[in-house]
């Protein structure tokens, strides 16, 4: 461990201290997380201690000490799989978001290194591979646009969404929406938590199939055909009738009919 890398762990152990004005427990590890029964966090351990690795590391920071304050634990095994997940992307925006509400600066050191982090985000192999990616992905995004749009995010979220939303139906995408106006109304952990599990019931219920929804279009098709049938069919009978009559408009039946009467009046 080089004397600089050091020096970055001291600096971001007394930056979490500061931001909490308490010790905050550190574990350096290959990961950020946080620990609110221990009331500790778990950031990635600096290898360089250059200035972009600690701006990043300072988001972090601000990031997991902003669980410890705003976040309520969740009994373990209460949410399914996918309803945790979704808890978590929605979790983070709001969290954020009341964490910039106590203290205003934090706005700024948010958006640091978040750049970085949204340039190596591997969208395709992430909804390859996870099975809820995609939507979480989509909840992240929305939710920070939503609650703590960090310039990074506007920058970046665009094209994240729509490499998402390739995969998800509008009717999918419809229910993160509605999810995400929700979560403009929580003010708790617990908040959130409702609107994921109900989220979760709303995306495992069968769609509607295409083929049902393509009904009215064939139909008017049905509809035209038989239209032209139909005319087809008076035009048919109309030209019919126009052959029985001889040129100036007159049938054999009434030429028939005027001979007689000229003979009797002669």
């Amino acid at each position: 461990m080089t004397h600089k890398v050091m020096q970055a762990m001291r600096l971001i152990e007394a930056f979490a201290a500061l931001m909490r004005g308490q010790r905050v427990p550190i574990t350096w590890a290959d990961r950020a997380s946080t620990n609110i029964a221990s009331g500790g966090i778990v950031l990635p351990r600096p290898k360089t201690g250059e200035a972009a690795e600690v701006a990043l590391l300072t988001r972090l920071a601000v990031h997991e000490t902003g669980h410890l304050d705003h976040t309520e634990p969740l009994p373990a095994g209460k949410l399914t799989e996918a309803a945790y997940e979704y808890w978590n992307a929605m979790e983070d925006p709001r969290m954020e978001r009341a964490q910039c509400d106590t203290y205003p600066g934090a706005k700024i050191i948010l958006a640091r290194g978040l750049d970085e982090m949204l340039v190596q985000l591997d969208v395709p192999t992430l909804v390859e591979h996870l099975p809820h990616a995609a939507v979480s992905l989509q909840l992240l995004m929305r939710g920070f646009l939503t609650l703590a749009p960090h310039s990074p995010v506007q920058r970046h979220a665009p094209a994240v969404l729509e490499q998402t939303g390739r995969v998800l139906t509008q009717g999918k995408i419809e229910a993160i929406e509605a999810a995400v106006t929700r979560l403009q109304r929580a003010t708790s952990s617990l908040d959130v938590e409702q609107i994921a599990r109900e989220l979760d019931a709303e995306m495992k219920k069968p769609e509607q199939p295409e083929q049902q929804q393509e009904q009215p279009a064939e139909q008017d098709q049905q509809d035209q055909q038989q239209d032209q049938e139909e005319d087809a069919s008076s035009d048919s009978a109309c030209g019919g009738d126009s052959q029985d009559q001889q040129p100036g408009g007159e049938s054999d039946e009434d030429r028939g009919e005027q001979s007689q009467d000229s003979s009797g009046a002669s």
